[in-house]
């Protein structure tokens, strides 16, 4: 081990032997050495039991379950990749396949703990039902076992294997836990907030990472990542990941990835600490992402159409897959394969019932139809494609080495939690473990009146309703709404008729959200993507033409407008700056003017009635609260609003009044314009209980007369049990069941 490499066979690198292993020292042959061993830690007869599983992979696969052109090679391979089980002959019981596989783990702490524990795999006592190999070798499992076992005993790695003895326990119990989330940082559905899983977990079963709330402003900005090790009592905070969404793990489980919303960038972090290391920027948010055992990831955006893929280490992403537009709209949520070589995804057609499933082989690049009708695919340890649809997981037998599925769909588990745009809150381990978050559904929204004191009044129900805005008379409300087939587009709601549906005010199949009214109610305001994105404005009534109203930008969202309608305050973000405000002077060709460009998040601006007072969001003073500051002098004073923490300011009637919300709570603030501006102690208005808080624009907004809050309520009408708590649910030894109820030949 101390002799310079040779660049000969790795798996006849030199072995040193010694009386004492000592931590330092590195002793053993690279292609048979264990994480630890390699690392030069203190090591015990675990690293012999990981040394056994590598000599009988190689075996019965042919070729080594770690590989490299020369010692260096083959270390890194053993700290990074994991064995291609799909080499193994079809022939080889599941329940050998289970013995490498708790010989072969690379954290010590999860791999067997002894030799003799591995005759008791071998003999079913674990028995999960492994990923059966792809193709048969030709080769038999049975006469090279004992070669195997001899060539072990012989080479010296251990003295003695047969030496356990006593009855076979049996299989490991199925068993269920909830995780509960601290309690000053509740799990943040909507974020998902931009449609997106808000939970995964590491490949070996071992750690859960979830987003939450870090304060009561709630917004996709203010969300961070908790980590928690599924044997500790507490999850931990991890530092840096403010923003960020769409988790997923390294394959070994040391690194988190994740879009940091705040800059639309791909980063990683480690679960130990330290600062987010950038990999890529994003051209739109994130729409799902796997990390590969060759340290690259595949992934796709909102922009993106097709797949794409980069290094982890960072780089310039490349194309995948090209979207055929005759069949779909987009390829969303992938998911690699253990073997590496093949990628399932969602070819999105707008709903997860007319989406179907499909892998692509990155060997050929040709991709094959694999399920019709859903979205999110896992693949299962079980040899199943595990996916979603309406709220619940279906699961059907799946060979890799055909991309073909055996059988017919069976639901599996009801009641998951599902973004309109088919992301599924659940994930699934190698070590047959599934984590999901049971709750209501992020697609059916409700349209709730509430009263000053907290009495509510169902409007209405929809798919994916955002940023309500109450007409300047109070007899129409306009909003954001998911219809199914063309992402979101702006509707409006006749109040005095009370029609049983919204009237569609856009049809362009871009996104479209943030509405806003003029003063005289005859024209809305709203965010598009169309055309490369940016502000746009069209008549309330739905005649003539669409106006564009800023430049092109995907991140530029309307907040208000002074009352005469002279001037638009947006919000926009920079890389460098993160969340800003601007004014454009509503002057045809007017150019956008910096408002408020800091090193902090800046959003929700809202301008007093006479037009002098500008309240806003920030979280300069380390969490999400409201200031005032004169409009458009903002420099001349600054005044804090809120105590607690706070979002989305609304002006009441005359001035005189300025609500926000922190958290579910909607709190009161009297105050003083006219001279100066003075401000009294916010007060509790009333609680709502599961508010929706998707989406950078508005959550609710305020009836003419400030008597009454609309306010959008996650899941369905409030008769219905929608303030039902979503529950983060782990599940041991899952596939266990799954094979019951989902038999594979």
């Amino acid at each position: 081990a101390f002799q310079p490499d040779t660049g000969s066979d790795p798996s006849e690198s030199p072995t040193m032997t010694a009386a004492a292993t000592q931590m330092g020292v590195i002793l053993g042959t690279a292609a048979y050495m264990s994480p630890e061993q390699a690392k030069g830690k203190m090591v015990d007869r675990r690293s012999d039991v990981w040394a056994f599983g590598a000599v009988l992979y190689e075996m019965l696969a042919g070729r080594r379950a770690f590989g490299g052109e020369d010692v260096s090679d083959t270390l890194v391979s053993v700290f990074r990749d994991d064995p291609d089980w799909f080499r193994l002959p079809d022939d080889v019981p599941a329940r050998i396949r289970q013995a490498m596989q708790v010989c072969l783990q690379k954290d010590p702490r999860q791999r067997v703990q002894a030799i003799g524990d591995v005759r008791l795999a071998m003999e079913g006592a674990f028995e999960m039902s492994l990923q059966q190999g792809a193709a048969s070798s030709g080769v038999s499992w049975k006469p090279l076992f004992p070669a195997a076992l001899g060539g072990f005993v012989l080479g010296g790695v251990t003295t003695w294997f047969w030496a356990a003895s006593g009855e076979v326990p049996s299989p490991a119990r199925l068993q269920r836990f909830e995780l509960t989330p601290p309690s000053d940082a509740p799990l943040q559905l909507d974020g998902a907030s931009q449609n997106q899983p808000g939970v995964a977990i590491s490949r070996d079963g071992s750690r859960v990472v979830y987003r939450t709330t870090e304060n009561a402003a709630n917004t996709f900005a203010n969300g961070v990542l908790y980590v928690r090790e599924v044997g500790q009592l507490e999850a931990t905070l991890i530092r840096g990941t403010e923003g960020a969404l769409g988790p997923f793990f390294s394959p070994d489980g040391e690194w988190i990835a994740f879009n940091d919303a705040r800059d639309n960038t791909l980063k990683k972090v480690s679960v130990l600490g330290g600062p987010p290391l950038t990999i890529c920027q994003l051209d739109g948010f994130l729409r799902g992402a796997s990390w590969g055992t060759d340290d690259t990831i595949v992934f796709a955006t909102v922009g993106s159409g097709g797949l794409l893929h980069v290094p982890a280490v960072g780089g310039e992403p490349e194309p995948l897959t090209t979207v055929d537009p005759d069949r779909e709209r987009n390829h969303w949520w992938p998911e690699r394969l253990a073997g590496g070589d093949v990628v399932l995804f969602t070819a999105w057609s707008g709903t997860p019932e007319g989406s179907r499933i499909a892998a692509l082989s990155l060997e050929t690049g040709e991709v094959t139809d694999v399920v019709p009708g859903g979205s999110h695919p896992r693949f299962a340890v079980s040899g199943h494609v595990v996916y979603a649809v309406g709220n619940t997981l279906r699961a059907v037998g799946f060979d890799p080495s055909e991309l073909a599925v055996i059988g017919n769909p069976v639901p599996v588990v009801e009641g998951i939690t599902m973004t309109p745009t088919g992301a599924a809150q659940f994930g699934l381990a190698q070590d047959g473990s599934l984590v999901y978050v049971s709750g209501p559904g992020l697609g059916q929204r409700s349209l709730v009146w509430v009263d000053r004191d907290g009495r509510e009044e169902r409007l209405d129900e929809g798919l994916g309703y955002l940023h309500p805005r109450v007409s300047p008379d109070g007899t129409q409300v306009v909003v954001s709404m998911l219809d199914g087939e063309r992402n979101r587009d702006i509707y409006i709601y006749d109040l005095d008729r009370r029609t049983p549906t919204p009237t569609r005010f856009t049809f362009d199949p871009a996104n479209e959200d943030s509405p806003l009214w003029t003063a005289d109610g005859q024209t809305v305001v709203f965010r598009s993507t169309r055309d490369g994105g940016g502000i746009f404005e069209r008549k309330a009534d739905g005649t003539g033409e669409i106006k564009r109203l800023t430049a092109e930008s995907l991140t530029a969202v309307p907040f208000a407008l002074s009352l005469d309608g002279t001037v638009l305050v947006f919000g926009e973000t920079d890389p460098d700056t993160r969340n800003d405000l601007y004014t454009l002077p509503m002057d045809a060709g007017s150019a956008p003017i910096p408002l408020l460009q800091t090193e902090f998040d800046e959003e929700h601006a809202a301008l007093s009635p006479d037009g002098r007072w500008l309240a806003y969001t920030t979280d300069e003073a380390g969490q999400a609260d409201i200031y005032v500051r004169p409009f458009p002098n903002v420099e001349g004073a600054k005044v804090r609003i809120s105590t607690e923490g706070g979002s989305q300011p609304l002006w009441g009637p005359g001035g005189s009044e300025l609500f926000y919300r922190s958290g579910d709570r909607f709190m009161s603030v009297r105050v003083e314009t006219e001279s100066a501006f003075r401000s009294g102690t916010p007060e509790l208005l009333f609680v709502v209980p599961n508010l929706s808080f998707a989406g950078r624009g508005v959550k609710y907004d305020l009836a003419p007369d400030g008597q009454r809050f609309l306010v959008i309520k996650q899941g369905a009408a409030p008769t219905d049990d929608a303030t039902a708590s979503a529950e983060l649910v782990l599940v041991q030894n899952w596939t266990q069941e799954l094979l019951e109820r989902v038999p594979t030949p």
